[in-house]
């Protein structure tokens, strides 16, 4: 997590989830921030991604 415009990362507890949220709504984050920390992420890049730790896996056996 780079930014909090990202979002939270909390204990799976629910108050701690509560309080994350209740943070988020008190001053959510403007939605061009939240668009260009999510613009990063894609079904394609993540599967690419994961590709190359796979083959640099494979290939240190």
């Amino acid at each position: 997590m780079t930014s909090a415009n990202a979002g939270r990362i909390v204990d799976q507890t629910v108050e701690v989830i509560v309080d994350a949220a209740k943070e988020i709504l008190a001053e959510p984050p403007e939605q061009d921030m939240v668009r260009s920390m999510a613009s990063r992420f894609s079904w394609k890049n993540n599967g690419d991604q994961l590709l190359n730790i796979l083959r640099q896996t494979v290939g240190k056996s």
